[in-house]
């Protein structure tokens, strides 16, 4: 199974102990060995949540995973944000840069080697 990424079509492939995959539509079971140590999940920044009104991607997809995971593959869940988020108001404005200090410990290429599921709000940083 293959990700094609459209914007500099290149051809990536899924780790293959997906267990679910995250579609524009909705979820999809996938049955196959769930494998790995995370279950990543890299939200929206706060200007991209702003901007497509999805401030409560995160909450709305941690409520999923809780409902249709057992407790053991729910704790395994880790939540990866931007090293330097940029924030913005309710009405759009820039506020400035936060730093997340912990994304800046783990390189973005060992949480993603260490992924057995790789849920994102923006594929383009999981390719």
């Amino acid at each position: 199974m293959f990700l094609t990424n459209t914007f500099s079509k290149n051809n990536k492939k899924i780790c293959k102990s997906l267990k679910i995959l995250v579609t524009p539509i909705g979820f999809e079971p996938i049955t196959c060995p769930l494998g790995g140590k995370t279950i990543l999940i890299i939200s929206p920044t706060s200007a991209i949540g702003w901007y497509f009104n999805e401030n409560e991607w995160e909450k709305n997809i941690l409520s999923f995973l809780k409902e249709n995971l057992s407790d053991g593959l729910f704790k395994k869940i880790k939540i990866r944000n931007k090293p330097n988020e940029p924030i913005v108001d309710m009405t759009g404005k820039y506020l400035g840069l936060k730093q997340n200090s912990s994304e800046k410990q783990v390189p973005i290429e060992e949480d993603l080697e260490n992924a057995s599921i790789i849920i994102a709000y923006n594929s383009q940083v999981a390719i």
